[in-house]
Parts: C-alpha cells; sequence; structure tokens
C-alpha cells in the first residue's frame, strides 16, 4: 500500500492555488491541520493562514487560525513546517443572505404551526 506524502510548500511557490486546500502547520509548538484560507506576499516575506480544524489553547487565549510566514530570502520562518497533507481536497465558502441569527429566528417564529408527526401514523 502507498503511503501518502505530504506536499512541503516553499516560500517562493505560495500562490492563490494553495487556498482551500487541507494542511499541517506549527503552532506553538505542535503541528495541527487545518485548511488554507488566505495567502499574502510580499517583496520580503509570504504568509499563509490556516484556519485550524478545532481551535487551540494558548494561555488564555483561544485561537482558531494562525498565520505562518517565511522570509523569501531565506525561507527563514514557520512556513517552513507547512504542509499540504491533500492535494486533491479543496473547501467550498458558502454565503447566506441572511445572518445565522435570522436563519434561526425564521425556524423558531412559527413553530406552533409546525406539524407533530407520529412514526406510527407515518407507516
Amino acid at each position: 500500500m502507498k503511503q501518502r506524502e505530504d506536499i512541503k510548500i516553499k516560500p517562493t511557490e505560495v500562490n492563490n492555488s494553495i487556498i482551500g486546500k487541507r494542511c499541517k502547520c506549527m503552532f506553538t509548538g505542535l503541528m495541527v491541520a487545518g485548511v488554507i484560507e488566505e495567502i499574502t506576499k510580499d517583496q520580503h516575506a509570504a504568509h499563509v493562514k490556516v484556519r485550524f480544524d478545532e481551535p487551540h489553547v494558548w494561555g488564555n487565549e483561544q485561537f482558531e487560525y494562525n498565520w505562518s510566514f517565511a522570509r523569501l530570502s531565506d525561507g527563514f520562518g514557520s512556513l517552513q513546517y507547512l504542509e499540504i497533507i491533500d492535494d486533491k481536497y479543496q473547501t467550498i465558502r458558502v454565503t447566506f443572505s441572511k445572518t445565522i441569527r435570522e436563519i434561526d429566528r425564521d425556524f423558531v417564529r412559527d413553530y406552533t404551526k409546525w406539524q407533530r408527526v407520529n412514526l406510527k401514523r407515518m407507516g
């Protein structure tokens, strides 16, 4: 059985094609999994925002994402530990026309009109 090979990303290879990919990155000395959500790149460094699969606590703070970075000149930075773990994985971002709170209210507003159905009646 062939094992999955993780793909290490070099700072010079950071581009929009990696957005949405599953990855592992270094956070507080641990390798954590997440999805690449955003990148920024300038003449000196590349930065990759990774949204974690689950929030991580460090001190009194809870983190849902972190930025990995590296200098373009020599690759120094936390980006050297970032690895794409599923090159085929791609996320989809959904935007709702209403807020979650408004959607919740739509469901509970008329709950008295909802039909109660007994499984015996359905059969």
